[in-house]
């Protein structure tokens, strides 16, 4: 059963949309298979990413590590700033794959929050999640 997720996200100011091809289902693929879709759905090679992605040295990535990272080999997920260069790149919801990645936005690490304010925050998450989901068609 694939479910479809929201059409549009909120980056920044700009609003993007969200290849529905990319993201076919919630929850069902990996920080590196929505990459290699993402990829894929834009015609670039692997090579072609690799050169747009800068690590923090100012050297673009290479393509055996972009090939590592689309096939889940490297342990921990990308840098949520070379994520934001891949949603970038490929026109993907960066909110999407630091969510994916298990990873938190900079502006909600930099803050300091109380236990009870971190609580509320993730029941109203899972709430609109749960709430989505059941207005969904199967």
């Amino acid at each position: 059963m694939t479910r479809a997720l929201p059409l549009v996200s909120w980056a920044g100011d700009a609003l993007r949309c969200i290849p529905t091809r990319v993201l076919e289902e919630a929850g069902g693929m990996t920080v590196g298979e929505i990459i290699a879709t993402g990829r894929k759905r834009a015609a670039l090679t692997q090579k072609e990413v690799a050169a747009r992605i800068v690590k923090d040295d100012g050297v673009p990535i290479s393509q055996p590590y972009l090939n590592d990272i689309e096939h889940d080999r490297r342990g921990a997920s990308p840098s949520p700033q070379l994520l934001k260069q891949f949603a970038d790149a490929l026109h993907l919801s960066y909110d999407y794959l630091l969510f994916t990645a298990g990873q938190l936005p900079d502006d909600l690490r930099s803050e300091s929050y109380t236990p009870e304010e971190v609580e509320a925050a993730f029941q109203a998450f899972r709430r609109t999640l749960s709430e989505r989901s059941t207005h969904r068609e199967p």
